[in-house]
Order: structure tokens, then sequence, then C-alpha cells
């Protein structure tokens, strides 16, 4: 398994990552049952407190092959054609990645639950 460079940054007025997804975002709870890894795409993906493009980058992935264990998806802004982005984790850090930027194969893949 390949593990890939997660840089977080800084967001909420200097607020670290950590006690920003702590107080300050509410994330979906997901059933683990569902869960599946798939690889990134693209380098330097951005992950989002939400599911469209104007929302904010709490975290970037570095090279392309880096692990996110998806959770579930939902629709939002379109990135390339495609309208899913899955919810999702790694490293302690979670939040939203377009669909486009997963090796899903389809969007939504089978067997993905909505958020």
């Amino acid at each position: 398994m390949r593990f890939g460079l997660l840089r977080s940054r800084k967001i909420l007025g200097g607020m670290a990552l950590a006690g920003a997804l702590t107080g300050a975002i509410a994330f979906p709870a997901a059933a683990s049952a569902a869960s599946r890894e798939f690889a990134t795409v693209g380098t330097n993906v951005n992950v989002r407190s939400c599911a469209t493009t104007s929302c904010s980058v709490v975290a970037t992935l570095g090279p392309s092959g880096s692990p996110w264990i998806v959770q579930c998806y939902k629709t939002g802004t379109s990135v390339s054609g495609d309208n899913v982005w899955y919810y999702g984790s790694y490293g302690g850090l979670s939040g939203y990645i377009a669909g486009y930027w997963l090796s899903t194969g389809t969007d939504p893949y089978s067997g993905a639950t909505h958020c």
C-alpha cells in the first residue's frame, strides 16, 4: 500500500485542522461497512469541507496514488463533468473529494452509500 503525503492547511482564522474539525465543521456519520479505499488520480488533490469547489480546502493530498477511504457520496459542483463528491478520511483528516479525482471507475461506484 502506498501512503501519500498529507498537508493540512490552517483554516477558520488560524485554527489548526484538528481543532477546526473538532469544533467548527460538521461531517456526516457514515457506516464503516460501506467504507472503501481508493487512490487519487492526480497530484495535489484538494480535500474540502463540503461537496462544492467554493467550500474551503481543509487539506491537500500529495502524489497521484494517495489513499482515500470513502464512506459515502453526494452530488455537488461538477468537476470536469462529474458532479459526484465522496466524503472520506485518511490519516486523521476528513472531508470531500470530487469523484473526478478518485480511481472509482464510475461515479458513484457500485455499492456506494449516499450521505
